[in-house]
């Protein structure tokens, strides 16, 4: 099945549940090497968070091997997160640290961000690789400061079903800026498109096309 007639699932923990979806699967920093070129589909790879401590620079060394593997297609999910326990200046270090190495391999960035995205903003601007704020849920100035930098896109998931503030971000948000997602949700992408056409008052084929376009117009895909 050609890529446009899929469903395509731009950040998730899990691998490709039907023969219509198409999926960027996370891929931990402490898979072997061998464990990742031998995955049959496309993965992102990166040091989340919330496994940063003070051996994260040995951490990033592996990182920054499985980045030059053809089924790697982007680095993440990292970012910045105020809700755990790892200490923040950490956090910061390791994502810089990342951001460099994704604009030396040229590869988009899925960003994690939780109650960060004043702080990740000056990030965003500075940087020229693209970047994919996965599980978006900013607020209305955030969304507004965040849709004038073109290098960076929305991705939503199960906040489209349960959440009515996202509901209300996401009509907001372009439809040549969008992606969609499952995340660790236990939901088919389906069901994603499903509900986001809903919202948008399209029928499903039509939102496939509209997030394919999206996915080519990134030209690192």
């Amino acid at each position: 099945m050609p890529l446009e007639k899929k469903f395509i699932n731009i950040h998730s923990h899990r691998k490709p549940q039907s023969a219509d979806e198409w999926v960027l699967r996370n891929a931990f920093h402490k898979l072997s090497t061998d464990r990742v070129k031998g995955l049959n589909y496309f993965v992102s790879v990166g040091l989340h968070p919330w496994y940063v401590d003070s051996t994260f620079e040995q951490k990033i060394e592996h990182v920054t091997t499985l980045l030059t593997l053809p089924n790697v297609l982007a680095m993440g999910e990292i970012g910045l997160d105020r809700a755990c326990t790892v200490d923040f200046d950490l956090q910061r270090k390791a994502f810089e640290i990342q951001i460099e190495l994704a604009e030396t391999h040229n590869l988009p960035v899925i960003i994690h961000a939780v109650r960060t995205y004043s702080d990740l903003i000056r990030y965003l601007k500075k940087s020229s690789v693209t970047f994919i704020l996965h599980q978006y849920r900013g607020n209305e100035e955030q969304t507004r400061q965040l849709l004038q930098l073109d290098n960076v896109f929305f991705s939503f998931g199960i906040d489209l079903i349960n959440h009515d503030k996202v509901k209300r971000t996401f009509l907001q948000i372009p439809l040549n800026k969008v992606f969609l997602e499952t995340d660790v949700a236990d939901l088919s992408i389906q069901s994603v498109y499903k509900e986001a056409a809903f919202l948008l008052g399209k029928n499903t084929t039509e939102l496939q096309e509209h997030i394919y376009k999206t996915f080519k117009s990134i030209s690192h895909f």
